[in-house]
């Protein structure tokens, strides 16, 4: 979510830097520009994107009135100097004398003589009536003069006018003192006399000097704040003239502006914590936090101003089970096995928050056990149209290769088979795929007993262990031990069945074609969460399986017993609660419901999520 210029303090720009402070290295000038950051009342963290937050200021000088009331800069002037018909100004210390105009009515004493001006007027008369010639009065021009300019040295007289410029008139030349006397000079170089009520207005430039922006502490709106910054995250040292490419602030300070905000936030939620006593609960976080940006400068100054602040709100706390508190840190779940189990954690969010992302960590202890089919399809008739078949004999091997639509989890291989002779054993097993052929190593292996010859069936072949296959493709090689059969399939174009020499043996290898035969991988079946008829889903890539309600949920990554679930299907899910979409498992308000299923004997550690989020 971003906040930018046009949501804080009126977005007016530019702005003048001109309340003056007073601290202990003297006095500057500073302007707080106020920034709201809506929170929901519920994140325990609040992250900056430092990368997509811009900054871009210039700060420009400014021309400031010493005679007016709103000026940050103020004045004393008298007559009691040693300069004839001067007046003298004192400043608080030395700045650029801009330019000094002399009032009106005091331009009008030193106006020359009205004359008499003979203007002839043509009135309108009367048929035979003579033109009237009027005679009228007009005032010349006012001599608007010259203002001189003394460097003053204490009550000594100044020698002479160190510069010089036309009333009103910006100076053409570098004048700068705290302390100085002007005169006002007619056109022809007298000296008039000069009161201090004459001068209308003294015109100071300031640059800004020793520019720097700093940050407060986070506080309620309403509540008690500070305009005194904790650190000042951008500055400058020295007068910056309006000339210099350094009085540009670029967004080079809006990463440095994300860094201070992040400071002040991680140390706010932590004090919060603190205060409640205990660091894993959730804080009461105020809807609305408050930081002052400060922008300061030794002298007044303008700053035109263009930023936008890219913020998400986090949350990182999941309970267990339905009535569990909600807690930062690790928790687990734990299934006895031996049927399937269902095991709800739920997360919560502020009512309207719209996730951006969610990051979910689980790793799994199963131990060695191996998981067991839930449905068994040994002795299940095969379909009509499985008629055809590759024959199986001690002398040959038949390899089909098979490749998942999908990361998945094996635990037993159905195979569609029939003995020639009873008691028939047949040993499969599955392997890579190296170079368009099975790889030679064994990935896992099973005996296959078949009682009865002559009847077609499923017969399962349980591999012993839980294997992780991915997309990709895998061998199925079916040797013959004892007795003699046939592996069934329906007439098709597979391309990929071998007829391999038993191991040992190199007699070539043959394509077996026209022909799919009976094969798929197996494994546990995952329960619904409402305890109705468990649907037929494998568990992909994970010992456990993630629903979304009755959608499962696969990693976007794992290892070494570990599992990440992030955004896509999660983050739908989450947002489709939080919009009031269709909740199977209806909870209180922002609270979501996820669940872990297992079928094994073991244990699924949760680590505390991370859910970004945005509020309207």
């Amino acid at each position: 979510m971003k906040l930018s210029i046009t949501a804080v303090d009126g977005g007016a720009t530019p702005r003048e830097i001109r309340d003056r402070v007073d601290g202990p290295r003297g006095f500057a000038y500073r302007r707080t520009i106020l920034l709201d950051f809506k929170t929901g009342g519920q994140p325990e963290r609040i992250r900056v994107n430092k990368d997509a937050t811009d900054f871009n200021a210039v700060f420009t000088p400014g021309i400031y009135d010493v005679l007016s009331e709103e000026s940050p800069i103020s004045a004393v002037l008298d007559t009691d100097i040693g300069l004839e018909n001067g007046v003298r100004v004192r400043l608080d210390r030395p700045w650029k004398i801009h330019g000094v105009e002399a009032g009106e009515a005091m331009r009008s004493r030193f106006a020359d003589k009205q004359t008499s001006v003979k203007k002839r007027e043509v009135v309108d008369e009367p048929e035979g009536a003579q033109a009237v010639v009027y005679s009228k009065d007009r005032p010349a021009a006012i001599d608007h003069g010259v203002i001189a300019f003394f460097r003053m040295d204490g009550d000594a007289e100044a020698p002479g006018p160190t510069a010089a410029a036309d009333n009103g008139a910006s100076l053409p030349d570098e004048f700068v003192s705290a302390d100085f006397a002007v005169q006002w000079r007619s056109s022809g170089g007298d000296v008039k006399a000069l009161a201090v009520d004459d001068l209308a207005s003294i015109r100071i430039q300031c640059f800004p000097t020793g520019p720097r922006m700093g940050l407060t502490r986070p506080y309620i709106p309403g509540g008690e704040g500070t305009d005194e910054p904790e650190t000042f995250f951008w500055q400058l040292p020295g007068e910056i003239r309006a000339s210099s490419a350094a009085a540009k602030v670029n967004a080079g300070a809006g990463q440095r502006l994300a860094e201070a905000l992040q400071v002040q936030f991680d140390a706010y939620l932590e004090k919060l914590r603190n205060d409640a006593g205990n660091a894993e609960t959730e804080p009461d976080v105020p809807h609305i936090l408050r930081v002052g940006l400060v922008v300061e400068s030794d002298a007044p100054c303008r700053l035109d101003l263009d930023f936008s602040i890219d913020y998400a709100l986090i949350r990182e706390t999941l309970s267990i089970g339905k009535s569990g508190p909600f807690k930062r840190e690790k928790q687990r779940l734990r299934f006895p096995g031996g049927a399937p189990e269902m095991r709800p954690i739920h997360l919560q969010l502020p009512d309207g928050a719209l996730v951006e992302t969610v990051w979910l960590r689980a790793a799994a202890d199963f131990g060695p056990s191996p998981p067991l089919p839930l449905k068994n399809t040994a002795g299940e008739p095969l379909a009509p149209d499985m008629s055809i078949g590759a024959s199986l004999t001690t002398d040959r091997r038949i390899a089909f290769r098979i490749e998942p639509d999908a990361p998945m989890t094996v635990t037993a291989i159905s195979l569609g088979l029939m003995a020639h002779q009873s008691d028939t054993e047949l040993d499969a097993s599955l392997q890579e795929d190296w170079n368009d052929v099975p790889s030679g190593k064994n990935l896992a292996s099973a005996n296959v007993r078949i009682g009865s010859a002559g009847r077609p069936a499923h017969h399962q072949a349980a591999l012993g262990t839980r294997l992780v296959l991915f997309a990709q493709p895998y061998w199925i090689v079916v040797s013959v031990a004892k007795g003699a059969g046939v592996w069934l399939g329906s007439p098709g174009d597979n391309g990929s069945i071998l007829r391999l020499p038993p191991p040992g043996r190199d007699d070539g290898v043959s394509i077996l074609k026209g022909i799919d035969l009976s094969c798929r991988f197996l494994a546990p079946l995952l329960p619904n969460p409402d305890g109705a008829e468990p649907p037929v889903t494998a568990l992909q890539d994970m010992p456990f399986h993630l629903l979304a309600g009755d959608t499962p949920l696969s990693p976007a990554s794992s290892g070494e017993g570990t599992f990440i679930f992030s955004n896509g299907d999660l983050k739908n899910h989450l947002n489709g609660q939080l919009t009031g979409g269709p909740s199977p498992y209806p909870l209180a308000p922002g609270v979501i419901p996820l669940y872990f299923a297992a079928t094994l004997s073991g244990i699924v550690t949760i680590y505390p999520p991370e859910i970004a989020y945005s509020l309207p």
